[in-house]
């Protein structure tokens, strides 16, 4: 007789949740996703081909974002997780646009986050240009603006080698 605990019960394919980012970063919120949904079936895609996004052009995020998640909707997804800062800044209302009846979540800027840990009412944000220059972390900055002092630093080149740091692990 095994004492070992008996096997959760597959979960159908339709409930299956597509996630995507651009090359291997944001691995953590996979794993946050993993750790709060452990029986949901999770198809992930690391876009390394086209990243990093933060460097391409807004048509370019757009069509990718949009491709993949019409590639993961192939596969029986029921929602999508776009677990890039730049795809959600750039692309998330455009896909939300496209399948209304989807749920679709991203990553938000960390804006909230920082400034209620604040204690100077000053944040340093490090993103890319494209995050930016988004009408989403703009909106989110503005709403803090009489309260907080926002300070933003252009960091791809550092982003680009923290990438190859990482891809030069995985090798």
């Amino acid at each position: 007789m095994s004492t070992a605990p008996p096997s959760p019960p597959a979960l159908p394919a339709s409930r299956l949740i597509g996630a995507f980012v651009s090359g291997v970063g944001d691995l953590s919120v996979l794993r946050a996703l993993h750790a709060a949904m452990p029986r949901t079936p999770i198809c992930y895609i690391a876009d390394s081909a086209y990243e990093p996004y933060g460097e391409r052009p807004v048509a370019e995020v757009l069509a990718r974002s949009s491709c993949i998640t019409r590639h993961l909707l192939s596969l029986c997804s029921t929602g999508i997780v776009v677990a890039c800062d730049t795809a959600t800044a750039i692309a998330i209302e455009h896909l939300r646009t496209l399948w209304p009846n989807l749920p679709i979540v991203g990553i938000e800027p960390g804006l909230k986050r920082a400034i209620a840990a604040t204690r100077n009412r000053r944040i340093g944000v490090m993103a890319t240009p494209a995050t930016l220059a988004s009408a989403l972390f703009a909106s989110l900055a503005a709403s803090q603006a009489d309260t907080t002092l926002v300070i933003l630093a252009l960091v791809q080149a550092l982003l680009n080698r923290s990438r190859r740091a990482i891809w030069n692990r995985l090798k």
